[in-house]
């Protein structure tokens, strides 16, 4: 199922870029994020719905985006999914990556607190 829906939501990424009317947008986002959600822990899911909140998705309308940005809510996400032991999230693991590389504050935390255990 995490497959499938994170197949769906690529697909309607690119949809979204070419220009689907929006309230069609709208109603497939609403679907696939409650699909993603049910799905997560999962490799591919995980890895998608954490990037999604990284960088939010927005909508024609500025002040209401169908995703909002939302950073910690992508952390969680990509911990969770990098907690997965086989088939590894490797989104999951690019997320946290990046995160660290620039030194977002509560991952640098959590890294010295892990190492200094």
């Amino acid at each position: 199922a995490g497959d499938n829906s994170a197949r769906e939501a690529w697909a309607e990424l690119e949809q979204l870029v070419r220009g689907r009317p929006a309230a069609e947008v709208l109603e497939r986002w609403q679907r696939l994020l409650i699909e993603l959600g049910a799905s997560h822990p999962h490799p591919a899911a995980s890895g998608l719905l954490a990037w999604l909140h990284m960088f939010g998705l927005p909508s024609a309308d500025a002040s209401a985006p169908i995703i909002p940005r939302d950073v910690d809510a992508a952390v969680r996400i990509a911990r969770q999914g990098a907690e997965l032991a086989s088939p590894r999230c490797g989104l999951c693991y690019t997320l946290l990556g990046l995160l660290l590389s620039i030194g977002y504050p509560p991952l640098v935390g959590a890294a010295h607190l892990t190492v200094d255990s």
